[in-house]
């Protein structure tokens, strides 16, 4: 099974090394990597191109980028599904990280569920530092939650056969921030097969810059509810007490501790071990929009 990896990238080279170390160092037959990076000025490009001009060309890993103007980061995904020849997938931003195992434990699943057209796995949520501030666990993708609330599960956690952006499906990149959502939507809307992996495959970085926390995003958000084709209110508010009791009954705010994890930091060369004792399955600054 081939993955292929997009990573929108401009000037984030510290992150983007760990990015790219992350997905590298994943145990499984084949891994294209794309980076489409919108014209950095930090160093970014001399570095692919050096890791470019490295890697063996009989390794699994095999890394590919391009660097030119775009129009932000679904314009740069875009871009990275046409160029895309893997049988899976996936988008990673350079802020995220896979966690070890992640994507054999990802083509298992698609191997025994060859119905299952999206699947979904969990996703740490750590600092910059790498250590831990929260646990997201997925819950089953529902139109009708996605379309009066958000995407509640985290794109890094997000896996897709070719075949969904073979038939031409795209991200609308006249939105800067809610165009994953709106992908869901449509897909859900054609009867994609969706499913859930209880497995930790990602780490997302959380920062107060973070786009999703930007008030852009928000407006976004908020744009695509009144399109929403339920505008009554109370429906909405009984669909968030329901999407929320749906957390609970499937455990997605329990979790075992001590939890352990790896994650590069600042040596490339292998991954630093972190353990925690304890963290809240809320969003870290317990952010309205999620729960």
């Amino acid at each position: 099974m081939k993955f292929s990896i997009i990573t929108p990238s401009f000037n984030q080279l510290a992150y983007l090394k760990r990015c790219v170390a992350s997905i590298a160092d994943q145990q499984v037959d084949e891994i294209e990597h794309i980076v489409v990076d919108g014209g950095s000025t930090d160093g970014t490009v001399e570095w692919l191109a050096r890791r470019v001009e490295r890697q063996l060309p009989a390794s699994s890993y095999q890394l590919a980028f391009i660097s030119e103007a775009d129009s932000g980061m679904y314009d740069a995904l875009n871009k990275g599904i046409c160029r895309a020849s893997g049988n899976i997938i996936a988008w990673l931003n350079c802020d995220e990280q896979y966690l070890p195992g992640a994507l054999a434990a990802v083509a298992g699943f698609f191997s025994q569920r060859p119905k299952v057209d999206l699947l979904h796995g969990d996703v740490l949520v750590v600092d910059p530092a790498g250590r831990l501030q929260g646990f997201w666990k997925s819950m089953p993708l529902r139109r009708s939650y996605i379309e009066t609330g958000y995407l509640y599960n985290l794109s890094c956690g997000l896996f897709f056969r070719k075949h969904i952006f073979s038939a031409g499906c795209r991200f609308d990149d006249s939105f800067r921030a809610a165009a994953d959502q709106c992908l869901i939507v449509d897909l859900l809307r054609q009867g994609v097969v969706s499913a859930v992996m209880r497995t930790y495959v990602a780490a997302y970085t959380f920062m107060p810059g973070n786009l999703s926390e930007q008030r852009f995003a928000q407006v976004e958000r908020e744009t695509l509810l009144r399109q929403a084709a339920n505008q009554n209110r109370l429906s909405r508010v009984i669909l968030r007490i329901m999407r929320q009791g749906e957390r609970l009954l499937r455990g997605c705010r329990m979790q075992a501790f001590p939890l352990e994890y790896a994650l590069y930091a600042d040596d490339m060369s292998e991954r630093r071990r972190f353990t925690s004792a304890r963290v809240s399955s809320c969003w870290p600054g317990v952010r309205r929009n999620h729960g």
